[in-house]
C-alpha cells in the first residue's frame, strides 16, 4: 500500500477558538476551571465558553457524562460549527466507542474544512475513524490534563500547532526506517476496537501504542491478539510509548521481545507519549517516518 500523503498544514493558525466536549466519562467541575485558568495565560486559545462543555452536564452515569446518542448530537453540533477550529476533549474514560454509530461519518468525509480534534487515551476511537476517512487529528493532553503537563510536553503542543512539530526520540527495538500514515493511540482501545466497523486500517501504517494501569501480561496478551490477528503483520513500523502500572514504568522491552521479535518492521520504544507528564503531540492521520536506525519518529 502507497502511503498516503495528508497535509496537516491547512489547519495551523496564529490563535484557535476551542470548544471544550466532554466526550468521555463525567468531568469534575474543578478540573475544568483549573484548566481554564492555566489556558488563559497563553494567548494561542479562545475558549468559545457559550459552546463548550464548561458547566459540566447531569450526568447519564457514573461513567458516561452523556447518553451515547445525545453526545453523537454534541459532536456532531461542534464538528459541523465553522467558528471552531479545535474540539479539545474534556477527558478520557470510557464512552466515544458507544456513540460512533450514530454519525453520519460518509458526511464528514466530504466535509472541506473539519476541526482539529484534540485528546488521547479514549479519544483513540475519534483519531481511527477520522483517519479512516481521511482527516488529521491531534493526539494530545486533554484538556483537563494540561495543568499537569511537563513543560517539554506544552512546547511539544505549542510548536506542532504553529506548524513546527517536532520529531521524537525513542529506544530502538528493531532496526530499520518506513514510512506511513500514523494510527493507533491507546492500546486497550485499539483492541476494543477489532472487529468493529471502527477500527483503524493498518494496512501500511505507522502504529503508535500506549497504555496505563495494565499489567505485563495483559499488554502481552493484547499485542499476542493484535500479532495472531495478522494487524501487525500489516503495518510498516511500530512505536510505543510509555507503558505505566502501579505508579512505575513497565519494562517493556522485555515484552517485546518475547511478543513482536518476529516481525520484520522498524520498532520503537519509550517515546515520550501516554499517560504521564510527557505526552509530545502528534498529528494522526498523516505521513510520519519511524528511523529505526537512529531512534527517531518525525513527520514527513
Amino acid at each position: 500500500m502507497v502511503a498516503l500523503k495528508i497535509s496537516f498544514h491547512s489547519l495551523i493558525k496564529n490563535n484557535f477558538n476551542v470548544a471544550l466536549f466532554n466526550s468521555s466519562s463525567p468531568v469534575a467541575p474543578e478540573h475544568i476551571e483549573n484548566n481554564l485558568e492555566f489556558i488563559k495565560k497563553f494567548q494561542k486559545f479562545n475558549i468559545l465558553e457559550n459552546k463548550s462543555d464548561i458547566i459540566p452536564v447531569n450526568c447519564f452515569n457514573e461513567y458516561l457524562a452523556r447518553p451515547p446518542e445525545l453526545n453523537a448530537n454534541r459532536f456532531t453540533e461542534l464538528f459541523w460549527d465553522d467558528e471552531i477550529d479545535i474540539i479539545w476533549c474534556a477527558r478520557g474514560g470510557y464512552g466515544i466507542l458507544k456513540w460512533l454509530k450514530y454519525i453520519e461519518w460518509k458526511k464528514i468525509n466530504n466535509k472541506e474544512k473539519t476541526p482539529l480534534i484534540v485528546g488521547f487515551s479514549d479519544v483513540t476511537f475519534l483519531h481511527s475513524c477520522l483517519s479512516n476517512f481521511n482527516k488529521i487529528s491531534l493526539h494530545a493532553p486533554l484538556f483537563t490534563t494540561l495543568v499537569k503537563s511537563s513543560p517539554d510536553t506544552l512546547e511539544s503542543l505549542f510548536n506542532t500547532l504553529d506548524g513546527k512539530p517536532q520529531a521524537l526520540r525513542g529506544k530502538i527495538f528493531k532496526e530499520g526506517a518506513s514510512i506511513g500514515k500514523l494510527t493507533g493511540g491507546n492500546l486497550t482501545c485499539l483492541i476494543n476496537s477489532i472487529g468493529t466497523p471502527y477500527e483503524p486500517r493498518f494496512d501500511g501504517s505507522i502504529l503508535l501504542l500506549e497504555d496505563h494501569n495494565e499489567a505485563s501480561y495483559r499488554i502481552d496478551r493484547m499485542l499476542t491478539q493484535l500479532l495472531l490477528s495478522g494487524r501487525l503483520e500489516k503495518v510498516k513500523g511500530i512505536c510505543f510509548g510509555e507503558f505505566f502500572f502501579n505508579g512505575g514504568k513497565i519494562d517493556l522491552e522485555k515484552i517485546l521481545t518475547i511478543t513482536i521479535n518476529e516481525l520484520n518492521v522498524p520498532v520503537l520504544f519509550d517515546l515520550p507519549v501516554g499517560h504521564g507528564k510527557d505526552n509530545f503531540a502528534l498529528f494522526m492521520g498523516t505521513n510520519y517516518k519511524i528511523d529505526g536506525f537512529k531512534g527517531i519518529l518525525e513527520i514527513c
